[in-house]
């Protein structure tokens, strides 16, 4: 019965002073980010009704950066208060573990960062998008489709595209160069094309030259073509429009096939994978980070308030910090994306645990 009671005052306590914390948390980030686009959007006399729009769509995102903090500052704040009101020597005192004490709320943390993973997922990007969208149009930011330097090759990998520009309204490629490769991956034929459109599900290529070798004579042939088509060169469209130029407006899936459109066309892709798997670690960092708070400030009886703020602070910092050392890492190619996204993750629980032992000895 006194577990039950302690607990659900421990719930009460924390809950109560997390949704105080979010919601300062989150109204800090919303007026950054208004105050840092007002002069643009009075530059483009944006109405104030399309203004409140974008900051309602960037809701779910200022929620989703003060979801960590706020939890830091929970934890550290609740272990904070008990030690200051002599309730953690209570609750020993009465036979309760600092390990029984804690576990139901390291356990509601956890669940909370699983469900922070899924909404982040489902419901902040797609509210990002609309707000960039939004965004844009108000500030007269055109962003296209369109795509230049294209480099594409087909699922087989023996056809490889290349246009100077792509245009994806119409479906069309100027200036550019089709290379075909035989099974056995030998030189078949280069096609030289100046426009090509998209057709009948096929390519269909204007004022060609055509290269091919002819093994009798051992010579390079080149045959003009006013208009040409050939119904092995058929890659989609799509393969060739600008996807993104981040992760940020993509789902999880939705990012990792990109990714791995990436991969089969031989183009850079560890910096987009390392942000793509850090989104994991991110969503739970929060636990990792709170079970070190916890313990440090569990260890250090009568903290402030200012300590505990410090101290989720200099966490936070800290954890960051390897995140970024592990971007670097990554974009070095000396770390694998998943070692290097795992890295922040990986070294706070060694911490953790070394700072558990220390403290149990103590």
């Amino acid at each position: 019965m006194i577990y039950s009671q302690i607990h659900r005052y421990l719930f009460r306590s924390f809950f109560t002073l997390f949704a105080m914390s979010l919601s300062i948390f989150s109204l800090f980030i919303q007026t950054l980010d208004l105050v840092f686009n007002l002069f643009r959007y009075l530059d483009a006399s944006a109405p104030l009704v399309q203004v409140l729009l974008v900051q309602l769509y960037y809701l779910p995102t200022s929620l989703s950066f003060a979801f960590p903090i706020s939890i830091l500052f929970t934890i550290s704040q609740t272990v904070s208060n008990f030690s200051m009101r002599n309730e953690l020597i209570i609750i020993s005192a009465s036979g309760i573990s600092m390990f029984q004490f804690v576990i139901p709320l390291i356990a509601m943390i956890g669940l909370m960062c699983a469900g922070f993973f899924a909404i982040n997922d489902m419901v902040v990007i797609e509210a990002t998008r609309k707000k960039n969208e939004l965004q844009r149009k108000l500030l007269n930011q055109d962003v296209s489709q369109d795509n230049s330097n294209v480099v594409v090759i087909n699922e087989e990998g023996n056809v490889l595209y290349y246009a100077s520009f792509f245009d994806k309204e119409s479906a069309t490629m100027q200036n550019g160069f089709v290379l075909k490769l035989k099974d056995n991956f030998e030189f078949d034929e280069r096609i030289n094309f100046s426009s090509a459109i998209w057709e009948q599900d096929t390519w269909f290529f204007e004022r060609v030259n055509r290269y091919s070798f002819d093994k009798e004579s051992k010579r390079f042939l080149r045959t003009y073509h006013a208009s040409h088509t050939d119904e092995t060169i058929k890659t989609s469209p799509a393969k060739f429009e600008r996807i993104a130029d981040s992760l940020s407006e993509l789902r999880f899936r939705d990012a990792y096939s990109y990714i791995q459109l990436l991969r089969e066309q031989e183009l850079p892709y560890h910096q987009l994978l390392y942000d793509l798997y850090a989104r994991v670690p991110f969503a739970f960092s929060s636990l990792v980070i709170s079970l070190i708070t916890f313990i440090i400030g569990a260890s250090i009886m009568h903290s402030s308030f200012l300590f505990s703020l410090l101290l989720a602070i200099i966490i936070a910092i800290v954890y960051y910090s390897l995140d970024l050392v592990g971007s670097v890492l990554v974009s070095r190619e000396v770390l694998l994306p998943f070692f290097g996204a795992a890295m922040p993750m990986i070294v706070t629980v060694l911490f953790t645990l070394i700072i558990f032992f220390v403290v149990r000895r103590q």
